[in-house]
């Protein structure tokens, strides 16, 4: 493996050279366009590639009918994944084209490598058999999942990413004009649900909820493929388990779909489920690099990696798996993805994650709260795992570890947020299917997973699909107003903003999702003794104003046609601020506000409608 690397890196280098300084040359001197320039590029160190690694990476004859077409898909796959970095690199964040180039150079050449190791230049000539069982039931999975989801509400932090990302993909710059709190990735995973929405007939909640259909039935049908390998399961059980598997982690997620929790899941599964053989040697690196972009949506889902490499270590008695290629092929996602955040978005690292540290802590809940929340997943966990201990099924402590990893993951988040509960869900629901149906556990263990899972299922049906009061009451006042034009909620939590521009199809009037600085700025300013930290209070009066500014800079910008004001109170806020006290102090927000009129106040809102010219000279 390492000469391997060690040739590949040599004929990869010399091509990737040839593609970089083609393409830069043909952009500079001949003054073609990124794309073209990046295509010539292409172009010309493609046949380098194909004979070099043949003979030389892989010291393959190279058997032109077989070895040909699929170094041409994987090319071709390259080609599509360097044009889409320049694209998003020089057309849509502004950057230069030198900077795309330098992440072409990084992101293509490890997946060629995987590519071409396992498929392309791959010992058998076997060609891959299509698992149709897997398939059907993928199918039969998204018709009925699109169905039941069509046209359904998304939970507010899903709305708020299809409202952002398509403001990012039309030109908005991620933290500057799009003040989030969280880092990229997910405004990425975001982006096929918009272009899906692109698609005649198609919404933006639509599109994600098509988006999500997708994958899953990918991760089932791929799920299913590692599977069928592995021959664990008989087929029946197998085709069984499979559409299980998709009811499982669809409802776990029932009010939550699209969740970074969510997609995590998803993204995850066929590397969790590769780890059911008994197998204890190094397994495919495919499943791990997918997995890796869900691994990457949050620091806390470290420790799913973190618990099977242990596990690895434990079942080898040898610290050999740390440098086995799945685990080595995460890490390299895990560095390149916080240096492409670093390179990007270094506003995140030096001004994001420090205000967050500030000001986030008033978000979320007592800690005893976040514990009981605990009792029903971890009481169903208990009651599906200690009978399957006696003779435990093949494989069941994967989803003990993926257990215990939800388990963990929920609690280092500690804000008490239902969402963060979707993994531990989910491996609940999971290894509970997976020991009802293992022939190797007690017939008693079985039945008692099954009713237990059962259970498990019918609770999370308790919670019903999302719902949204704070959204409805915005949504119908602004109908009621026949309002058409952009809309600004004040509320600190995301319940009745993007979800109601999105809802009612008009723009969304801030750079922030919610206004989620200066609460917990203002809590933090009262909790703090300025006498002996003056630094720190400096700071949060520094956020402070510089939060005025920008909501002052959006109102000018977009000047919303209704304004809906909270009253709501977060449940940390011990001195609650409404936003209108809190804007007073700027020079210019009473001004500004002249020129609106309280139109109707409801329970959680007041809200003021822009007058017109013509009402605002009377």
């Amino acid at each position: 493996m390492f000469m391997q690397l060690m040739r590949f890196a040599g004929v990869g280098g010399l091509a990737t050279l040839v593609h970089v300084c083609v393409a830069l040359i043909a952009n500079s001197v001949f003054g073609l366009e990124g794309l073209a320039a990046n295509f010539a590029g292409f172009t010309a160190a493609v046949l380098l590639s194909y004979f070099g690694h043949a003979r030389i990476t892989f010291q393959k004859r190279p058997d032109h009918a077989q070895h040909m077409p699929r170094f041409l898909f994987v090319s071709l796959v390259g080609l599509l994944t360097s044009s889409s970095v320049v694209w998003l690199i020089t057309e849509r964040l502004g950057q230069g084209f030198g900077l795309s180039m330098l992440l072409v150079a990084i992101a293509v050449p490890l997946a060629s490598f995987l590519a071409m190791k396992f498929w392309v230049f791959a010992q058998h000539r076997q060609q891959i058999q299509l698992d149709w069982t897997s398939i059907l039931i993928a199918a039969v999975f998204m018709v009925v999942f699109l169905l039941v989801y069509w046209s359904r509400p998304h939970h507010h932090d899903v709305a708020w990413y299809l409202v952002a990302t398509e403001k990012f993909l039309n030109g908005a710059v991620l933290y500057v004009d799009v003040i989030e709190i969280n880092p990229p990735l997910n405004f990425f995973l975001t982006i096929p649900a918009v272009l899906l929405a692109e698609i005649p007939g198609v919404s933006l909640v639509n599109g994600q909820y098509l988006f999500v259909a997708l994958l899953t039935a990918g991760s089932l049908v791929w799920s299913g493929h590692i599977l069928r390998d592995a021959d664990i399961l008989s087929p029946s059980h197998r085709a069984l388990f499979l559409a299980l598997m998709g009811f499982g982690v669809t409802v776990a997620a029932i009010n939550n779909i699209a969740q970074r929790e969510h997609l995590m899941v998803l993204l995850i599964l066929p590397w969790l489920v590769g780890q059911l053989s008994s197998d204890k040697g190094p397994r495919t690196i495919l499943p791990a690099l997918v997995a890796a972009f869900g691994i990457c949506l949050k620091p806390h889902f470290l420790i799913f990696p973190i618990l099977m490499l242990s596990r690895d270590i434990w079942r080898n008695r040898s610290l050999r798996p740390v440098i086995w290629p799945e685990y080595m092929t995460m890490l390299a996602v895990g560095v390149g993805y916080i240096a492409f955040v670093a390179l990007l978005y270094p506003l995140y690292l030096s001004e994001i994650i420090p205000t967050g540290q500030v000001v986030y802590g008033v978000y979320g809940t007592e800690f005893a709260n976040v514990l009981k929340s605990l009792q029903i997943p971890v009481v169903i966990a208990l009651i599906i795992l200690i009978p399957n201990m006696i003779r435990p099924g093949q494989g069941s402590g994967v989803f003990v570890l993926a257990i215990i990893g939800g388990l963990i993951s929920y609690l280092a988040q500690a804000k008490g947020f239902l969402y963060h509960l979707v993994p531990l869900f989910s491996f609940v629901i999971l290894a509970g299917f997976w020991i009802a149906l293992s022939a190797r556990a007690l017939w008693s263990a079985r039945l008692l997973a099954a009713i237990a899972t059962s259970l498990a299922c019918a609770i999370m049906f308790s919670f019903q699909f999302y719902g949204n009061v704070l959204r409805d009451d915005v949504v119908d006042v602004a109908r009621d107003l026949k309002i058409t034009g952009p809309l600004l909620t004040t509320s600190s939590g995301l319940d009745a903003g993007p979800p109601a521009a999105l809802e009612l199809g008009v723009e969304w009037a801030s750079s922030y999702p919610a206004q989620w600085i200066y609460p917990g700025a203002l809590e933090m300013r009262l909790r703090t003794d300025c006498t002996a930290q003056p630094d720190l209070c400096d700071r949060i009066d520094g956020l402070l104003d510089r939060n005025r500014q920008h909501m002052m800079d959006d109102l000018y910008a977009y000047e919303p046609e209704l304004i809906a004001v909270s009253r709501v109170k977060l449940p940390q806020e011990t001195n609650f601020t409404s936003w209108l006290v809190f804007m007073q102090p700027h020079p210019e927000f009473e001004l500004f506000m002249s020129n609106y009129t309280l139109v109707r106040t409801t329970k959680a809102h007041s809200f003021f409608r822009r007058m017109s010219s013509e009402s605002g000279a009377q």
